[in-house]
This record gives C-alpha cells, structure tokens and sequence, in this order.
C-alpha cells in the first residue's frame, strides 16, 4: 500500500513539474513572439504575445517590461506605469524599470513621481547619467531651475563631451536670463558639434541681448551658411541688421524670413 502511495505521490510530483517546464518553455516562446512583433511595430500583435507570456509565467520581468514599453510607444502611459510598476515589485533593483517608469510619469505631466523614480536609480547607481538628465528636466519643467542646472552639472561630470548637457544648460541659463552663462554653455556645443545650428541660432540670441550686435550677426550667419533655408535666422539676423541701421539688409533677410508671420509683419512696418 505505501509503494502504492509513494508511486501515486511520485508520478503527481512528475507531472506537475511537467506542466511547470511546459509554462515555462511556452512563457520564452510567447515572450520572443513578443520581441519580434515590437522589432517589427505590430505592437498590437507584440502586446498579444507578452499577455500571453505573462498568463503562461505570471513573474515573467521581462514580459511585463517590454509590455510597458510598447504600452508607452502607443501613448498608454498610465498602462505602461502599471506594467513597469509590476517589474519593480518582481525586481525593486531594477533600474531601466525606473527610468522608463519615470519618463512615462514626466509625459503624464507628473513630475514630482519623475523625480522620485530617479531619485531611487541614484541611490540604487550614483553615477548614473540619465537619471541626471532626466531629473533635471522633471526638475526644470515643474520649476525648479536652480536644481536642474545642478543636475545637469552633474550629468556633465559624468559625461564631459556631451553636447545635449551642454544644450540644455544653456536653455536653462538663457530661462534665468544668464546670457553669458548660456554663451559659455554654447560655446562647448558648438566646440563638439560645429555644424549645431540650434546653437549659432541660440547664441546669436543671446549675444543680441547683450547688446553684441557684430557677434549676434556672424553667429545668424553661420547657421545661415550651414543651413540656407533656416528662415528663423534670417528673421533674427534683420533684426540686428536693424539695429545697426542697415534697414535694406534687415528687409533683406527678412524677405528670406517670409512667410513666418512675424517676418510679414516686420516687412509692412519697415520696408517699402
């Protein structure tokens, strides 16, 4: 009667493991049916397989993560949170989880939670550079300039030679109305992307606020001699052209500036 039981008891024992390593051999099927419908965008179709992974193994981090993230390419932010939140509790040590958590929250306007999710990858990794970045920009969008110009600072330090950091100092600086500040920061985009557009345009900007009129017109000019099509810096350039009393280079430019409502105005005002 025991060998009986022990041989019933075994052969249950067998079984349910069975089904287990079927569960998981389907879970890795579904989950890279999944990978491959999202490579392809049929995000629709990839949602379809991680459901079915997450069905087949209900802790399947990966599952839920790449859900999350083609739950956001679809603009479902609050589903893509509550699917990274679910990565989170599988795995509190998870970082990609809380950047990607956090970036959702920035787009759902939510920047206090932004900052949170960020504030758990630095102490989770010190020296993570993106959780600078983009708590920087959570901190600047709610406000918070001073804070985010540290943050990008320290985001610098980390990754001296990029030039988005660089950036977007000077987008913070030129907010605050520091020109020389935001000069300075341009300089070193402009130093490690010479062909920066943005930039010159930037720059000329700011040093037409500084009221060097000469430098504001030799940066709008190389953003022109890059970009011969760039309408917004025809548009400045006529103004500091018309500063200077150089009223038919300004109608000049400015022709070149239409048809941005702005440059029509400033033809009607100034030029015959």
């Amino acid at each position: 009667m025991n060998k009986i039981l022990l041989t019933i008891v075994f052969s249950v024992l067998i079984i349910a493991k069975s089904f287990c390593q079927t569960d998981t051999a389907k879970a890795s099927f579904y989950y890279r049916q999944g990978i491959k419908y999202n490579t392809s965008r049929d995000y629709k179709s990839a949602i379809m397989q991680f459901d079915s992974a997450i069905v087949s193994n209900p802790n399947h981090l990966e599952a839920y993560f790449h859900r999350g993230l083609v739950k956001f390419s679809l603009g479902d932010f609050k589903g893509s949170i509550i699917d990274f939140s679910k990565t989170i509790d599988i795995n509190p040590g998870f970082i990609k989880a809380y950047l990607s958590r956090g970036i959702a929250k920035f787009y759902l306007l939510d920047y206090r939670g932004a900052i949170m999710d960020y504030d758990k990858i630095l102490l989770l990794d010190p020296k993570y550079t993106d959780a600078y970045r983009n708590r920087a920009s959570a901190e600047k969008s709610s406000g918070q300039y001073n804070e985010a110009i540290k943050d990008y600072y320290k985001a610098l330090s980390l990754d001296p030679d990029n030039s988005d950091i660089y950036l977007s100092i000077a987008l913070a600086k030129e907010y605050h109305k520091d020109y020389s500040g935001e000069i300075e920061a341009l300089d070193h985009v402009i130093k490690l992307k010479p062909n920066h557009t943005f930039a010159f345009l930037l720059r000329g900007n700011a040093k037409r606020f500084l009221n060097d009129l000469d430098g504001a017109i030799e940066d709008f000019s190389a953003c022109i001699l890059i970009d011969p099509q760039n309408k917004a810096a025809y548009l400045s350039r006529g103004r500091v052209k018309l500063a200077k009393n150089d009223k038919a280079g300004a109608c000049e430019d400015w022709q070149k500036a239409a048809p941005l409502k702005e440059a029509v105005m400033l033809i009607k005002e100034n030029c015959k």
